[in-house]
């Protein structure tokens, strides 16, 4: 099984966009999920403008090659139904910052490997690579060469918006380039 993995910060707006590209120019199927209480429904790429409103409560899509199997009672009962399925979290701009964002999967098929793996060069082609990550209790950081940041992204990191792991109090620079 191949796995594909990007961690990464995008602003709503750029995941917006590249989920609309993602749905539309690769003819998968998109699915939106909120938490507490889960639910996941099945959208149509060109109506995503509501789930990056700040209010709404979608944040983690999935892209299906075949029509998904719904409904799931969580993330993992939807995973189970729906094997290599394509994950993507979209974080939301808060006061503490903007949290990174995930894309994932763990590919079974052939076939949706080569769909994923052309997702995720696209994600990287609207990226650019190489980050610091910093404790601020210890002041020691990293250099995480994987780790890719957008042009939004960067944008609210100048104006001072910290930019945040998916969990932990460690903050994330973005090295210039």
């Amino acid at each position: 099984m191949e796995d594909i993995s990007v961690q990464f910060h995008a602003t709503p707006d750029e995941l917006l966009e590249f989920s609309k590209r993602v749905g539309t120019e690769f003819g998968v199927h998109v699915v939106a999920m909120k938490f507490a209480p889960f639910e996941a429904i099945e959208i149509n790429a060109t109506n995503l403008d509501q789930l990056c409103d700040q209010e709404c409560l979608f944040h983690q899509m999935a892209f299906t090659v075949e029509s998904p199997r719904l409904p799931a009672t969580g993330v993992m009962n939807f995973l189970d139904k729906n094997p290599g399925a394509l994950r993507l979290t979209v974080e939301r701009i808060s006061d503490a910052g903007l949290r990174q964002s995930l894309l994932s999967a763990r590919v079974g098929t052939k076939a949706d490997f080569l769909i994923w793996k052309q997702v995720a060069k696209r994600l990287k082609e609207m990226t650019k690579p190489g980050v610091i990550v910093l404790n601020p209790d210890t002041g020691k950081s990293v250099h995480n060469r994987t780790h890719r940041y957008s042009a939004g992204a960067k944008a609210l990191a100048a104006s001072g918006l910290p930019m945040l792991p998916l969990a932990g109090g460690n903050i994330i620079e973005f090295i210039s380039s």
